[in-house]
């Protein structure tokens, strides 16, 4: 999940003046500001055009919330973080950004007892309502954010990329069947600002549609299994000189992006640092 809220922190980068000759080296304050805005991006796109609202939630340990009465009514066991959360709404984005702004220290604290992942979830999550991501987004009622192993589902990938908890990348919806035993699989509506690939394509195992692999941005999401990495130009039009209509073999090398293009941001794990490379 860190990895796929990089790509709306690379656009509030491509958004300044300065990224520092191409480089993208900002400094600490350029980067609070960055992930201000890049949360407050995700959570709009999530709520604020469904609902017209979004919804922020804050971990606060001195919360007394009683983890009885309805919540055992709905089969919830309190786990010490989901009963803590302290949940604010927004109904514009200046507001929502000033909040994120004064509160940002809650999703970056190097804590363990902080929980900022966990919040942007939630986050986004509440934004786009529980009720509308199973009833509107999920292609079953019990599909979930998290998958085995505590991976992160298509759902949440998609939720944060879109702001839908869709189930799968195809453009469109598949409609399998007909009458009363139709079965929808929902897909992506329109071209995304972000691309998607994904090794599982290559293993036969899932379609990714074109509104995801000719994105508004060369900013692409790079899954390969379980890891997610970002691949980005600091050339914000650089797609755009790209004619999609034409197939790649027949496409002129003045047209074509080549890797030399494009920057790769590592998402690392197990505590390593994060770093830009040259592709």
């Amino acid at each position: 999940m860190e990895g796929i809220s990089y790509t709306f922190i690379i656009i509030a980068f491509m958004g300044g003046s300065d990224n520092g000759n191409g480089k993208l080296r900002p400094g600490k304050l350029e980067y609070q500001a960055a992930l201000a805005e890049a949360i407050a991006e995700i959570l709009w796109q999530a709520g604020g055009t469904r609902h017209r609202k979004a919804v922020v939630a804050i971990y606060n340990p001195n919360l007394c919330a009683n983890p009885g009465g309805n919540l055992q009514r709905e089969k919830y066991t309190p786990d010490g973080i989901t009963e803590n959360m302290e949940l604010f709404e927004f109904f514009g984005t200046t507001e929502l950004k000033s909040f994120l702004t004064a509160n940002l220290s809650t999703f970056t604290v190097n804590d363990t007892n902080k929980h900022g992942l966990i919040q942007l979830l939630y986050s986004a999550i509440l934004s786009r309502g529980v009720d509308t991501a199973r009833e509107e987004d999920f292609d079953e009622l019990d599909s979930s954010m998290i998958g085995r192993h505590g991976y992160c589902t298509q759902e949440m990938v998609n939720l944060i990329l879109v702001g839908q908890a869709i189930s799968n990348v195809h453009d469109g919806d598949y409609r399998l069947g007909e009458g009363a035993d139709v079965k929808v699989l929902k897909g992506i509506k329109s071209t995304s600002q972000f691309g998607y690939v994904s090794l599982f394509e290559h293993y036969g195992s899932m379609k990714v549609g074109e509104y995801m692999k000719t994105p508004h941005l060369p900013i692409f999401v790079i899954c390969s299994e379980s890891h997610f990495t970002v691949l980005f130009s600091v050339e914000k039009d650089l797609l755009s000189k790209v004619d999609n209509a034409v197939p790649v073999k027949s496409r002129s090398k003045a047209t074509t992006p080549t890797y030399e293009q494009f920057l790769l941001f590592y998402i690392a794990g197990g505590g390593e640092d994060n770093r830009f490379a040259e592709a």
